[in-house]
């Protein structure tokens, strides 16, 4: 069994009553940092669920930097 390996941020999606929240892995509340995230598991056909995944930057080839993530949060505080 192999899994791929992605440099980004480890986030639980709780969706409750269709209205999703982040969550890291020491329970700190990140919804502010993904907004445009939260949309789309939102519009899944499930009500109520929970995701553990990986919240990734992806260029142009499909490969993940860390990096161009942290510079995504970094802008979004400046604003």
């Amino acid at each position: 069994v192999h899994e791929m390996k992605f440099d980004g941020y480890r986030i639980q999606a709780h969706l409750k009553n269709g209205i999703c929240s982040f969550y890291t892995r020491n329970a700190l509340d990140w919804s502010n940092s993904f907004p445009h995230l939260l949309h789309g598991v939102e519009q899944l056909s499930a009500t109520n669920a929970i995701f553990d995944g990986e919240i990734v930057a992806l260029d142009a080839e499909g490969k993940s930097h860390f990096q161009r993530l942290q510079n995504s949060l970094e802008s979004k505080q400046d604003n």
